[in-house]
C-alpha cells in the first residue's frame, strides 16, 4: 500500500497512475531493494497521449468545471438553433402564406414592409390585395412558390441598396436587411408600390380610386399621377356630372406585375347635338331654360342624354313679341327648329291693323277729315290728306260703306326689310257700297263694289301700319276669315 506523492491519494500496489490526479507512479525494481529512498519529481501536466484512461482521473477530479463547460456549450448550441429557427426565412414565408389564406390584414401588416414611406400598411390599403387574392385563389400558391425559389437560388442576398428586385415580376419579395442578433441574416418581406398616371378629357371630371376621390380635372386634357398604391385589384373611375347627363368610365386595374408605373385612359364619351333654324339669332332653350346660345353659332351642345328625356326649342324676340318654334325631343345629332312667326296671334294683329286702316280710311273720305285715318304710314297719310283736300276744293262728296272684308289667311307673309325692320303682306277682298256727288246735289244710288287688294304693312313704333296697297287680280278663298258690317259692328263669319 502506498500514497500518491502529488495528491496523497491512497494507492494500490499495482497502480501505475494515481487514480485521483493521474500522476505516473515509479514502480520499484523486482527482487531489488533500494538502499536509498527514491527521489520523486513533481509533474503538474496531464499526459493526454496516454489515452482515455489517463483523462478520466483528471475529469473526475475537475468534474464541476467540466459540467459547467458542457452546460454552457449545450446552452449556446440551443440558443444558436433557436435563433436559427426564429430567423428562418422559410418560417417567415409560411406565416405570410397563412395570413394570405386567412385574409388577416393585421398579420399582413406586421409581416410586410413597404418600399415607400408614403403609404401605410393598414387594413384599408391592404383591401385591394385581398380582393386580388379572392379573384384568383391560385395567387397565394404561386407567390409562395416564387418566394421559396428565391431562397433555393439564394436570390435574397440582395440588399436594400440594390435597385433590382430579386423577382421582377412579383409584388412581394424577400431580401436581407442587415443582421439579427449579430449572427443571422435578417430577412424581410418587402411589398412593391405602384403609380398610375390617369388621364381624362372633361374639365370638372372627378377621378376616383376605389370610390375615394383622388383628383379633379382642371382641363379637357387632364393627367394626374395616382400613388403610391399597394398591389391588388383597384377600381378606377372618372365621372362627370353635367346639367343634362352624367358620364362615367370605370375600369378595374390589376396592380401586381413588374411594371410599377402605368398609364390609364379614363376618357369620357359624351354625345352632343347642334340646333339649326331659319333665324340665326334665335335663342336655344333646353327643358324650358335659355342656355345662352344662338342658332347661328352652330354650337355643339352637350354632353346630353339622347333618349328623348330632354326637350329643345328656339325662340326669337320680334318687335311685337317672342315667337318660339315647335318643341323637339333630343334624339339626334342635328335638330332643325324653324320659327314660323306667322302664327294665329300674328295673323290677328295683321288683320286687326288692316281693318282699322280701312275703317279710318273710309271715315276720312266720308268726313273729308284725313285726321280720322288710323294705322297709316306717314307717306300714305300724306297722300290721303292730299286727296281729301282735292275733294274739299271741288265740293265733292264721297259716301262709302264697307259691308264685308274677307281675309286670305294663307296670303299673310312676313319678311325682313333690313335694319331690324319687318314688313307683312295680306290679301283682302273688300265688299262695299259707295256713291259720288257734288255738294248740294242729290246723291246717286249706292253702287255695290267688290275689289281684291293686297296691303303691305310695316311695323313702326310698336304697331303695324299700312304703307301701300295695290290691286290683286286673283283672290284665293281656300282659307279665309270674314268680317261683316265693318263700318258699324264687327261680326266674324
Amino acid at each position: 500500500m502506498s500514497y500518491c506523492t502529488e495528491c496523497g491519494e491512497k494507492l494500490e500496489d499495482h497502480y501505475v497512475y494515481c487514480s485521483e490526479c493521474g500522476t505516473p507512479l515509479d514502480p520499484a525494481p523486482a527482487n531489488e531493494e533500494s538502499p536509498l529512498p527514491a527521489v520523486q519529481v513533481k509533474q503538474t501536466h496531464l499526459n493526454w497521449k496516454q489515452g482515455s484512461a489517463s483523462i478520466w482521473p483528471w475529469v473526475k477530479h475537475h468534474k464541476w468545471v467540466c459540467t459547467s463547460v458542457v452546460a454552457v456549450i449545450i446552452v449556446l448550441i440551443g440558443l444558436f438553433e433557436t435563433g436559427k429557427y426564429v430567423t428562418d426565412p422559410n418560417r417567415l414565408v409560411s406565416k405570410l402564406e397563412t395570413a394570405l389564406h386567412e385574409k388577416d390584414t393585421a398579420a399582413l401588416a406586421s409581416l410586410l414592409q413597404v418600399e415607400s414611406d408614403k403609404v401605410t400598411l393598414s387594413a384599408t390599403n391592404l383591401a385591394p390585395l385581398i380582393r386580388y387574392m379572392d379573384s384568383d385563389p391560385s395567387v397565394t400558391e404561386r407567390l409562395v412558390t416564387e418566394l421559396k425559389k428565391q431562397l433555393d437560388r439564394d436570390a435574397v442576398q440582395m440588399t436594400a441598396n440594390e435597385t433590382e428586385k430579386s423577382s421582377a415580376d412579383k409584388f412581394i419579395n424577400l431580401r436581407i436587411d442587415g443582421k439579427q442578433f449579430m449572427l443571422y441574416d435578417k430577412y424581410v418581406l418587402e411589398v412593391s408600390t405602384y403609380y398610375t398616371e390617369v388621364s381624362t378629357n372633361y374639365e370638372g371630371a372627378k377621378i376616383y380610386v376605389n370610390d375615394k376621390e383622388a383628383a379633379l380635372a382642371n382641363s379637357s386634357h387632364f393627367t394626374a399621377e395616382v400613388g403610391p398604391l399597394l398591389p391588388g385589384l383597384y377600381t378606377f373611375k372618372s365621372e362627370y356630372v353635367g346639367e343634362y347627363t352624367s358620364l362615367q368610365n370605370e375600369q378595374t386595374v390589376n396592380l401586381t406585375d413588374g411594371n410599377n408605373y402605368s398609364d390609364l385612359d379614363l376618357s369620357l364619351a359624351g354625345r352632343y347635338f347642334i340646333v339649326e333654324s331659319n333665324y340665326d339669332d334665335a335663342a336655344i332653350y333646353i327643358d324650358g331654360k335659355d342656355i345662352g346660345a344662338l342658332t347661328g353659332e352652330k354650337r355643339e351642345i352637350g354632353p346630353i342624354a339622347m333618349d328623348g328625356t330632354h326637350k329643345v326649342y328656339v325662340a326669337k324676340n320680334f318687335p311685337w313679341g317672342i315667337i318660339q318654334s315647335e318643341e323637339y325631343s333630343v334624339t339626334d345629332q342635328y335638330i332643325t327648329a324653324d320659327i314660323d312667326p306667322v302664327d294665329d296671334i300674328f295673323r290677328e294683329s295683321i288683320m286687326s291693323a288692316t281693318q282699322k286702316f280701312l275703317k279710318g280710311w273710309v271715315e276720312s273720305f266720308n268726313t273729308l277729315d284725313s285726321t280720322k285715318a288710323s294705322h297709316t304710314s306717314d307717306e300714305l297719310r300724306e297722300a290721303l290728306s292730299s286727296e281729301v283736300k282735292q275733294y274739299i276744293d271741288q265740293d265733292f262728296q264721297y259716301d262709302l260703306k264697307l259691308t264685308k272684308m274677307v281675309f286670305d289667311l294663307d296670303s299673310i307673309k312676313l319678311y325682313s326689310v333690313g335694319d331690324g325692320n319687318f314688313a307683312a303682306d295680306i290679301s283682302v277682298q273688300n265688299y262695299s257700297e259707295q256713291s259720288f256727288y257734288y255738294e248740294g246735289s242729290t246723291p246717286e244710288a249706292p253702287q255695290e263694289l267688290v275689289g281684291s287688294v293686297i296691303y303691305q304693312l310695316l311695323y313702326i313704333n310698336g304697331e303695324w301700319v299700312v304703307d301701300s296697297y295695290y290691286d290683286n287680280y286673283w283672290f284665293n278663298d281656300d282659307n279665309t276669315k270674314e268680317f261683316i258690317n265693318v263700318g258699324t259692328s264687327e261680326a266674324v263669319i
